[in-house]
């Protein structure tokens, strides 16, 4: 960045500076094409990941992930006294566990 990024020096330095960085850029476009290359298919793996990760959640909710941000907002829109909540379905309100409630004395 040659400290383009400090504001301390004049605009005669900064534009001296400019000039070298893209003079560089320019003279350099060509050669850096394999890093770039390098990097977009390490996004492209990233969005198959995301889009993975996706499908195995709609799976592991047995297929409410996907149409969840839909039921959410059909909710929201619904009358008080027809809306029925969508996290029920993947977050079910009640446990089957014992839990033994004990007083004060123990």
């Amino acid at each position: 960045m040659m400290d383009l990024d400090i504001g301390i020096c004049s605009e005669i330095e900064k534009k001296q500076k400019k000039k070298l960085l893209l003079d560089y850029l320019w003279d350099n476009l060509r050669y850096h094409n394999w890093w770039a290359y390098r990097y977009y298919v390490c996004e492209f793996l990233s969005l198959c990941n995301v889009i993975g990760q996706m499908f195995l959640m709609n799976r592991f909710f047995d297929g409410e992930f996907m149409t969840f941000g839909l039921d959410v907002i059909t909710h929201m829109e619904a009358d008080q006294e027809d809306r029925m909540d969508p996290m029920i379905y993947i977050f079910p309100r009640m446990t089957k566990c014992t839990f033994y409630k004990y007083g004060v004395s123990g």
